[in-house]
């Protein structure tokens, strides 16, 4: 029988799925010609030994496929001639079956620079490390505030660390976050932006007028005004009573602002507090104003 192949066994190329080793023939033939080279490759979970292929006598190197991502091996080789099997000539270590490049570093957290009620404009940074291969796309995922599910809405190209995401759904809540992707795969997801309502920007104030009806009221008696305000961003509300008069807290009167809504309370009528009661809501986008007639009869 030969002695084994010639050493030490070189591991060329690692990959993912694959490895290329290389050998020298024999420094004994034992008396026979040799015939060819057994390789055999051992997974270092199981720890067995197993066919990985067979060349002719006169090739010094083998591409071992398929391998798992990920799990270690160890390889031999073994000549062979017509009196048998030599010995074999096995790997110094475990090789880790990967690419020479990894996945990118996460990118950083994405930043919402423009958005109506429609879409939102993003803008990220780029990774800190592309893991050795360059950044092919990056992917904008999104999530509902009511699901757990993370769902692709944009992929957009390498080179390109901004996108905008459309077709939104006008008061979701939603979050989004980012992956770079290279030839090894996806990364970690970025960080996730704060939960944005999608709404518009920039809207003109509108005042509900649903609740703005002129009233007649007897002496003492109590009212209260409950009116829906729209406008981007939150208009500044304010009442005054007739064109001149701005309206604040005092005992006959109770004024509640908060963004889209206000309220006032018009408590114990006299007959001077009959009048026109109006109220505006501005923004940096217009204006809108509306009045109602409060009439209070009596003594």
């Amino acid at each position: 029988r030969p002695a084994r192949p010639a050493g030490p066994l070189q591991i060329e190329e690692v990959k993912a799925e694959k490895a290329v080793i290389k050998w020298d023939t024999p420094k004994d033939t034992g008396g026979s010609e040799i015939e060819g080279y057994i390789i055999e490759k051992q997974d270092l979970e199981t720890g067995r030994w197993v066919p990985a292929g067979e060349v002719g006598p006169h090739d010094r190197k083998f591409t071992v496929e398929p391998l798992t991502p990920k799990k270690k091996y160890n390889f031999r080789v073994k000549a062979k001639n017509k009196e048998g099997e030599s010995e074999a000539l096995t790997s110094d270590k475990p090789v880790l079956a990967k690419n020479p490049y990894d996945e990118p570093a996460k990118p950083g957290k994405p930043e919402i620079t423009d958005y109506d009620n429609t879409m939102v404009d993003l803008k990220w940074s780029a990774p800190s490390s592309d893991g050795g291969a360059p950044i092919t796309n990056y992917v904008v995922e999104m999530k509902d505030k009511l699901s757990n599910d993370w769902k692709e809405v944009l992929k957009v190209d390498g080179n390109k660390t901004e996108g905008k995401v459309t077709g939104l759904q006008e008061n979701a809540s939603v979050q989004f976050r980012v992956k770079a992707i290279n030839k090894a795969g996806p990364s970690e997801p970025s960080s996730e932006t704060p939960l944005h309502i999608v709404k518009h920007r920039n809207l003109k104030p509108y005042i509900d007028r649903t609740n703005l009806n002129n009233v007649v009221l007897k002496v003492g008696r109590s009212h209260k005004f409950e009116v829906d305000i729209r406008g981007e961003p939150p208009p500044k509300v304010t009442w005054s009573f007739g064109e001149d008069v701005k309206l604040s807290n005092n005992e006959f009167i109770k004024i509640d602002n908060r963004d889209y809504h206000s309220d006032i309370y018009l408590n114990k009528l006299t007959r001077k507090q009959s009048g026109k009661y109006i109220i505006t809501a501005v923004n940096a986008s217009g204006k809108d104003s509306v009045s109602v007639d409060v009439t209070v009869l009596g003594e």
